[in-house]
């Protein structure tokens, strides 16, 4: 019995006679999807094929579907690797794979990373990577995405069925999913609110979800990205400890480089990537930012290709110049690293202008009381702070200065 075969045992149909599943074979491929799959696996491998591919190229159509590859994630090769063995695992049933591995590999991946990491990046390369591979083994992949604002509704009690029948839907068919911002599901939920039950609620379902996942033998993958992983209930954490992947422990400088020379590949831009990577680092340490993400880098490169390009349009929409095409080569000409150094001050403006009122009404909680006055000694000391601090809040005087604060 091959593996399609052993994966639908527990339907109560498959053991019914021949008989039986031809007369009622229109009802049950109407009301049924393990039936319409067990239909499908029962056809020839080149018809399944032509079948599949079919379908593929309208999927590739499709506004969502994901136009991120393999070719352009930078130093995540053994991470890519991981999801590709389980997906040849879980989802294609490869024998080769499933007989050289004695311990399943997961099912559930955890993307954690600050923003800007490449959590949703890395993950819908992965489900391109998995929707491409799938055509080989004549097995359509369907890929989805889940953010908080689908599921939560101000209905009582819709936020857990909107859940609920997410996965299900999912369970039926080959996927690879993204449960993006995952934090707002798995969180930790103090409030007795009406409000707080309805996220208790939706909790209880995702982990009976997560547990049936891990249970049953579904051809799915899932990720569950979030910037916030710490406030993530230990339950939901203990699930995919082994299918952890830490954006931010890989993010290194030759990765950025790597990425800053794609870029300057992209516009045509004849800088050297490691001195635009040392600037935009300098920067934004000058403005209290403590690292430089892959985000960061690419939003530089708008910024600046943005800011060359607005003369340009503006005499365009003018009627000044008429049928005149300009090249992004002509643009690339002019950029220059101080295009960077300014660009870079815009890149972590949030981290002093948009704070929520709750973050603000926090802060005024924890100000402490205490003044210089109230220090006794450290003669000398106390300037040199003050100075410090008086750097570091004037940016535009720390890059003057060439100065970089501690």
């Amino acid at each position: 019995m091959g593996e399609e075969e052993k994966e639908y045992e527990d339907q109560w149909w498959y053991h019914r006679s021949k008989l039986f599943l031809r007369f009622f074979a229109p009802l049950l491929y109407v009301s049924s999807s393990p039936y319409r799959m067990w239909r499908f696996f029962q056809k020839p491998p080149e018809k399944r094929r032509k079948e599949v591919e079919s379908k593929a190229r309208k999927m590739r159509k499709q506004m969502d579907f994901p136009k991120i590859t393999k070719q352009d994630i930078v130093g995540r090769d053994e991470d890519f690797a991981r999801v590709l063995i389980s997906a040849h695992y879980h989802i294609f049933r490869n024998p080769e794979i499933r007989k050289s591995t004695s311990i399943p590999p997961p099912k559930i991946f955890i993307l954690k990373g600050g923003s800007g990491s490449g959590k949703t990046f890395f993950a819908e390369a992965c489900q391109r990577e998995v929707f491409e591979a799938g055509l080989q083994f004549a097995t359509l992949v369907y890929y989805a995405s889940l953010k908080p604002e689908q599921v939560y509704t101000m209905w009582y009690g819709n936020s857990a069925q909107r859940l609920s029948s997410f996965f299900q839907q999912s369970f039926e068919r080959p996927s690879i999913l993204l449960i993006d911002e995952f934090h707002a599901f798995g969180a930790r939920f103090a409030s007795s609110t009406e409000i707080g039950m309805e996220e208790k609620r939706v909790q209880t379902v995702f982990l009976e979800k997560l547990d049936e996942l891990e249970k049953r033998d579904y051809r799915t993958i899932l990720f569950l990205s979030t910037n916030e992983y710490e406030t993530i209930t230990d339950t939901l954490r203990r699930r995919a400890v082994v299918g952890t992947i830490d954006l931010d422990l890989g993010t290194n400088r030759l990765m950025l480089i790597e990425i800053a020379r794609r870029q300057c590949h992209k516009y045509g831009i004849e800088l050297d990537p490691g001195e635009i990577v040392d600037n935009l680092e300098d920067v934004l340490r000058s403005v209290g930012a403590t690292r430089l993400s892959p985000a960061d880098v690419v939003n530089a490169f708008n910024i600046v290709m943005t800011e060359k390009s607005k003369p340009i349009q503006n005499r365009l929409i003018e009627g000044a110049i008429k049928k005149e095409v300009v090249s992004t080569q002509d643009l690339a000409k002019q950029v220059t690293i101080n295009n960077f150094r300014t660009a870079a001050r815009n890149l972590k403006t949030y981290i002093s202008q948009e704070k929520t009122d709750a973050a603000k009404r926090a802060i005024n909680r924890i100000t402490p009381k205490e003044r210089y006055k109230d220090v006794g000694g450290l003669h000398g000391i106390k300037e040199e702070i003050i100075k410090e601090i008086s750097l570091s809040l004037d940016s535009d005087l720390a890059i003057k200065s060439g100065y970089l604060p501690p």
